[in-house]
Parts: C-alpha cells; sequence; structure tokens
C-alpha cells in the first residue's frame, strides 16, 4: 500500500500557482486521438464549451476521506493497475483531473488529506466519449437516455468534488447575521471560489454524497461498547444496592 501512494504521488506531483493556490493536475487521451478533441483544462472550474457536446454535470460531496477524489482521478488514471477495467465501462476519448485547495493560500506546508491528494477545496474530472459509447453504456445499466442526445457528437461527464471545509465555508458565507459573521476568506481567489462554487451547485444535474464507511462503522461499534459498558456499569451498582438492602 505504502509503495503505491508513493507511486501515485510521482503521478500526480502537488504544485503552487503564482497566486498561492496548491493544486494536482492529471490528463488522458487515446494516442490516436485527432488534436481538436484533446481537453485543455485550466483549473477546476473550466467546464466543455462545444456545441458538438451534450454535457452532464454532477457534484460530488460527502465525509472526509470517503473516496471522491479517488473516483474522480480514477477516470484519467492511465497508470493504475485497474485502467482498463474503468475504460471498458466508459471508453473515455479523452479526460482531464484538476485538484485545487484555495484556503491554503498561506498555509507553509502542503494542505494533504491522504496520499497522494491534496486536502481538497474544489476538484473536476471531465471525461469525454462518443455519443454511441455514451448511450451504450447507459442502456447497459438501465439509466434514462435522452432524446435530444442524438444531435450530438459527443457526450461529456463532469464531476465537480467540493471538499467538507469548502462546502461549510460555502454554507456560512451564504447565511446572515452571527452565521456570515463566522466566515472569512482566506484570500480575495479563495472568496470567488466559494462564490463559483454556489453558482455551480445551481446548475448541475445531479449530486452525490459518499459516506466513509470505515468512519461510520467505528462510530457505530464505539457507541454499542459505550452502551454495554454503561448497562453493564448500571447493572453492578443496581446489584450492589440489592446486597446491602438484604444485609
Amino acid at each position: 500500500m505504502w509503495l503505491r501512494e508513493e507511486r501515485l504521488s510521482l503521478v500526480l506531483p502537488i504544485e503552487r500557482s503564482s497566486d498561492g493556490v496548491w493544486q494536482q493536475k492529471a490528463r488522458y487521451s487515446q494516442p490516436d486521438l485527432h488534436d481538436e478533441l484533446v481537453l485543455d483544462i485550466d483549473g477546476p472550474f473550466s467546464s466543455v464549451a462545444s456545441a458538438e457536446t451534450y454535457v452532464v454535470r454532477f457534484v460530488v460531496t460527502g465525509d472526509r476521506n470517503a473516496g471522491k477524489s479517488t473516483l474522480l482521478h480514477a477516470f484519467v488514471n492511465a497508470h493504475d493497475r485497474d485502467w482498463l477495467r474503468v475504460t471498458s465501462l466508459l471508453p473515455v476519448l479523452t479526460g482531464t483531473f484538476a485538484n485545487a485547495r484555495f484556503a491554503g493560500a498561506f498555509e507553509p506546508s502542503v494542505p494533504r488529506d491522504e496520499l497522494p491528494y491534496l486536502d481538497t477545496d474544489v476538484a473536476r474530472c471531465t471525461l469525454v466519449l462518443t455519443r454511441e459509447d455514451f448511450l451504450f453504456f447507459l442502456r447497459e445499466f438501465d439509466l434514462p437516455v435522452v432524446g435530444e442526445m442524438a444531435t450530438y457528437d459527443y457526450a461529456a461527464i463532469e464531476f465537480l468534488e467540493l471538499g467538507g471545509d469548502h462546502l461549510d465555508a460555502m454554507i456560512q458565507r451564504g447565511g446572515s447575521g452571527e452565521k456570515k459573521k463566522q466566515h472569512t476568506a482566506a484570500s480575495a481567489l479563495h472568496a470567488a471560489a466559494l462564490d463559483k462554487s454556489t453558482d455551480i451547485v445551481t446548475t448541475v444535474d445531479r449530486f452525490a454524497y459518499f459516506l466513509n464507511c470505515d468512519a461510520l462503522i467505528a462510530a457505530t461499534t464505539t457507541e454499542e461498547e459505550q452502551g454495554k459498558e454503561s448497562s453493564s456499569s448500571s447493572s453492578s451498582s443496581s446489584s450492589g444496592k440489592g446486597g446491602k438492602k438484604n444485609q
């Protein structure tokens, strides 16, 4: 596991832009793809804009360390041992992954989460497929087929991940009174990212919430153990009181 994480860190290096934003980028294109189909995504807010492309957008959020960034990166991570399994389901023509941490502009060290990923504020994965491959995928999994797809040559799937800290800041920023006063953006760029994220969530097609099952099971187990200890302690106390009365 450690070797795999270290290898991923080399494949997905972390850079810092001139304005202080920590970021990671990855890209995949089929080797025989024409240049005009190659996506050039500069950041997590870049989007597909083409009259020939039908776009489906998702927002991905959820528990910490639930695999959100791992999922988005998997669609373009041709170095992974399971890459062929991914492309057998979604034969991607071209795709990009961009991961950014806006709130960390003044953090002295890399704001990491689980290796190899940043502690994400916003991440985006964009995939482009042919219309035929996208329709086949929909039918294979009994998903609804959009009638207007027939007028497009390509389909693009966009996943936008909102990190927990970023989502909390969006909620506070959109609040009022004392709730709004609790939030101060780390920079003008961070504030712009929060506003842009708020605009995007009003236009997406679907939302997906990821659960960290390991943390959920651990929390449930702890609660059960505490309940047993409390019950055992209560029983012992009752037994002790009864013994004194009998004496």
